[in-house]
């Protein structure tokens, strides 16, 4: 055997290892599950509102997939992202809600500000860790642990980990459809929604907020309030408003990266206001709003008349009317 097939025997060797691994890992987590998986099927299916998900650091992106598999089955599920949880993305979550959370450590500090709103609104957490006694272990109304050995194993772990996080989200979504009635009955219900919307399409002023829900300060505004005001409203963005016109706007993503870059927070609303670069009037079709927020990678527009802000509607907004 020359040193090229050698090379290759030994690389071959260790993704079957893997594969391997990752198979006793499920057989693991099948054997383990007991009531607790029940639990946290009824309390998610309890919600009156939507799933809340999301995750810390690689166990965002499986927040997302499962988010998607939701979506496509009939759900009504978004992602909240708890790098912006001090700027106010975890405002979005609703006291109607319920949250699922994958976290391998389940202790990161991300996580406090999810468990302070949580708490405070006293909304339901469906936890998924490697450890009971960590922050999400002991603030999880409902607690999914991984299989014993795969807690202790640290060879490979960021892949098994995945695995079983995927996994484990794909069996949730087939109780919680199967709780609903069926797959097949959700989508038939959502092709018919679709065709009515065909025939008479939702415009921006059928699905927007209004009045007080609107994130809105005016420019000497300070930057407490105007954070505060972020995290209550939970649309992760705030319209700064010039003699009643919308002037300016604040994002978490833009506080992110001001203080990123080492610039001072500022003292009021103006001084991290930038200009407003999209906004939507009220007869815009909202399926015209979810394509402009997808195109401009962002999760909210003002609704505006004649300059003036009437609302706001989200990409979340639109995904539960049926937007596609």
């Amino acid at each position: 055997m020359n040193a090229l097939q050698s090379a290759a025997a030994r690389e071959t060797a260790y993704a079957v290892s893997m594969l391997r691994r990752e198979a006793r890992s499920l057989t693991l987590m099948a054997a383990s599950l007991d009531a607790a998986f029940y639990g946290a099927v009824k309390c998610l299916a309890a919600a009156k509102g939507r799933i809340a998900v999301t995750g810390i650091g690689k166990s965002i992106h499986v927040g997302r997939k499962v988010v998607s598999l939701m979506l496509s089955s009939g759900l009504s599920a978004y992602v909240v992202s708890l790098d912006a949880a001090d700027y106010g993305e975890v405002g979005m979550i609703q006291p109607d809600d319920a949250v699922l959370v994958f976290s391998d450590s389940g202790d990161a500090f991300a996580l406090s500000a999810l468990v302070r709103h949580t708490a405070r609104y006293r909304i339901p957490v469906v936890g998924v860790t490697n450890h009971a006694k960590s922050l999400l272990g002991r603030y999880s109304s409902h607690l999914i642990l991984f299989p014993e050995a795969e807690r202790e194993a640290s060879d490979g772990a960021a892949s098994v980990s995945a695995t079983l996080q995927m996994a484990l989200g794909e069996a949730l979504v087939a109780s919680l459809v199967r709780g609903t009635g069926g797959e097949s009955e959700k989508m038939r219900s959502s092709d018919q929604k679709k065709d009515r919307r065909r025939a008479n399409p939702l415009m921006v002023k059928d699905i927007m907020h209004v009045e007080e829900d609107v994130p809105l300060v005016t420019a000497p505004t300070p930057m407490p309030e105007l954070l505060n005001i972020m995290t209550e409203k939970g649309f992760g963005v705030a319209g700064i408003v010039v003699k009643g016109r919308l002037a300016g706007v604040v994002s978490d993503e833009s506080l992110r990266r001001r203080m990123r870059s080492g610039k001072k927070p500022g003292e009021i609303a103006r001084d991290v206001m930038r200009p407003v670069s999209v906004t939507v009037e009220e007869t815009t079709p909202a399926v015209t709003a979810l394509h402009l927020m997808q195109e401009k990678n962002i999760y909210s527009l003002f609704v505006t008349r004649s300059g003036s802000p009437v609302g706001i509607v989200s990409i979340y907004d639109c995904l539960s009317a049926g937007m596609e």
